[in-house]
């Protein structure tokens, strides 16, 4: 028996090298053009890592759009990362709809399941993939858990620059930290569109328990859309103190999130936050200095959007800056010592927001306990003698506020209509609104010290975690239908649609996705000028620049057409064009021509190129500014 057993292990422990060497017949059940549907665990007579072995088998002449499918209903688990040899990698499952439209999941199937795998205590993995280059993950499940309900710290991780990681249509549920990071790598960017994030916790922190985090270098892009996140016991996109070269948060639902939703110490110079719907979140108390190195400077509480000047005066009077020199040169075009509030761009728009009442419980508790400040903790900096909870359940903080009416010095800074009309009216809240609220509460007092459990978890009675078995099985369908009939919400968006996630209003989504391209150009419009969405965006002779600024191209990565726009502080002869990575120019939009002071825009068509990563320069008689960007097909 025991000959059996070390035989069985020493099978399962070399089966990527083993068949590595054999291509990836073995693992594939369908080869459809570029596409390779990939075998599961029970195709595979019951061995894990087939979609492990299948792209690490697949090294001769691979197509540029290759594509490894999952099985709708199909198991995936994996002992073994998944990583992508080097190549842009697009794992996608089956599916006919969104995630949270989906209602029988008989009729159509469970989305493929990506998962960790339990054979012994030797043999275990929580599940990852570390992507070296470009990755794509579309209509799938994703546990971070294993079969013997070991929780990981994060699903997704970086390993080398300048790569994009897009989640659309994922489905994610637990985590001890969050779902994706990036530390060791710089120039990460992260897409996420109609993407469903539940229970996001599993650590007994309040910090913990989110989508993102970028601790040791900034990220370059961050765009997340149409997705919805339920029950969060942490910060959900963690921003900390670096400035994220363009962050977007569009038409997203936001319910019983106990920590900041974008945690940020309020650097950002390219932020639109728009047509979002927030019900229940930054429910966490404050005491002046708590979690100090994650939030903000001045020690006061964090609302919804948290914005801060970018210059400080130190200890020794002198003013010095908060975010890096370099990161000011490449991304502005300009010199830190000409860095002020012209070049903030900041579009806070059309956004609902809605707190329970019961929700001011939270300070309170916490001060009849007398609880203090944690001041132990490596990420507070407590005021000694200063233990009095407020609440964070703010849009704005007074400071971030003041910034926002300062129109004089901040032109660009926009907080326009938060629409505050009660509760949404959800179709079916499946106990989100009452029970799971407590739920919040509970883990919200608790998380000012050190609590000893993570956030209770919102699932139906009958999933396997709730009957202690080894938990990979989200609640599918999704427990409740978050569209709702509240009136001032319904037509409240910048284009008179529904605020929040549009997954839950199909139609409405149909027509965003129709017009995805005209909503974007008008909220990049108003950003930019500092306008109203929709405004004219013609400025007054005193906005004009006072010096040459290259926009990032939008949209980032793209397919085929992007578009290039830059600022001229005065009428002059420019030329713009676009290089691969070997320097070879692929492309002249711009050849010695006149163009005009203020903001132009150029149209870039890669029809013609290769996916890949590409430099386009603006260059004047005594100036050259480079970006890159990412061309995916």
């Amino acid at each position: 028996m025991k000959k059996i057993l070390l035989l069985t292990i020493t099978v399962i422990l070399s089966y990527s090298s083993a068949f590595a060497q054999m291509g990836y017949d073995p693992f594939v059940s369908e080869v459809r053009g570029d596409t390779l549907l990939v075998k599961d665990y029970y195709d595979m007579e019951s061995q894990p890592n087939s979609l492990v072995n299948v792209i690490q088998s697949d090294t001769t002449d691979v197509p540029t759009g290759r594509v490894y499918e999952l099985k709708r209903s199909g198991w995936y688990p994996l002992l073994n990362p998944v990583t992508n040899n080097g190549r842009p990698m697009t794992i996608a499952g089956q599916a006919s709809k969104s995630i949270v439209q989906t209602k029988d999941a008989n009729t159509d199937g469970y989305p493929a399941v990506i998962s960790g795998m339990f054979v012994d205590a030797d043999q275990k993995a929580n599940g990852n993939i570390r992507y070296n280059d470009d990755a794509t993950i579309k209509n799938v499940a994703i546990s971070q858990t294993n079969t013997g309900g070991n929780l990981g710290w994060t699903f997704f991780v970086a390993t080398a620059a300048d790569k994009h990681l897009t989640l659309d249509g994922v489905m994610m549920e637990s985590t001890k930290w969050v779902f994706a990071q990036s530390n060791p790598s710089t120039g990460s960017s992260f897409t996420v569109k109609n993407a469903y994030f539940v229970n996001m916790s599993g650590q007994p922190c309040r910090r913990n328990g989110g989508v993102w985090d970028n601790v040791n270098n900034n990220t370059v892009l961050m765009h997340v859309e149409n997705s919805t996140h339920v029950m969060g016991s942490g910060m959900i996109y963690k921003m900390r103190g670096y400035p994220i070269n363009r962050a977007t948060f569009n038409h997203n639902t936001f319910v019983n999130i106990s920590g900041q939703v974008f945690a940020s110490m309020g650097h950002q110079s390219d932020l639109t936050v728009s047509n979002n719907l927030f019900v229940n979140t930054n429910v966490q108390a404050y005491v002046p200095g708590l979690d100090y190195a994650e939030t903000d400077q001045d020690r006061l509480p964090h609302g919804i959007v948290n914005i801060d000047s970018v210059r400080y005066m130190d200890d020794s009077g002198i003013e010095r800056l908060a975010i890096d020199s370099t990161w000011i040169r490449d991304n502005i075009g300009v010199e830190p010592s000409e860095f002020g509030p012209n070049n903030r761009h900041v579009l806070v728009t059309n956004n609902g927001v809605f707190w329970d009442e019961k929700l001011a419980t939270i300070p309170t508790q916490l001060n009849e306990a007398g609880t203090t400040c944690p001041s132990d903790e490596g990420s507070s900096s407590c005021i000694e003698g200063n233990n009095t909870w407020v609440p964070q359940t703010i849009t704005m903080n007074s400071r971030t506020k003041a910034m926002f009416d300062d129109n004089e010095t901040y032109p660009y800074l926009q907080n326009n209509e938060w629409i505050e009309g009660g509760a949404p009216s959800f179709t079916d809240p499946a106990g989100l609104m009452t029970d799971a609220v407590d739920d919040l509460i509970t883990w919200s007092v608790a998380a000012a010290s050190v609590p000893s459990d993570p956030m209770a978890h919102w699932r139906a009675t009958d999933n396997p975690w709730e009957a202690g078995q080894g938990f990979v099985f989200s609640d599918f369908p999704v427990l409740a239908d978050l569209s709702y009939s509240n009136s001032q919400y319904l037509t409240a968006s910048t284009d008179g649609q529904p605020l929040g996630d549009l997954n839950w209003f199909p139609a409405e989504k149909a027509n965003f996705d129709q017009n995805r391209d005209q909503h974007y150009a008008k909220l990049r419009t108003a950003l930019e000028t500092g306008n109203a969405v929709g405004v004219n965006n013609e400025r007054v002779d005193s906005d004009i620049p006072v010096s040459i600024k290259l926009n990032q191209n939008y949209p980032n990565p793209f397919n085929p057409s992007t578009t290039i726009s830059f600022n001229l502080p005065i009428t002059m002869e420019i030329s713009l064009k676009v290089y691969d990575l070997l320097g070879r120019e692929v492309a002249t939009l711009i050849n010695n021509e006149q163009y005009t002071a203020g903001l132009n825009n150029v149209t870039f068509d890669a029809s013609n190129l290769a996916s890949g990563m590409y430099i386009y320069e603006l260059t004047s008689a005594n100036l050259s500014i480079t970006k890159k960007m990412s061309l995916i097909k």
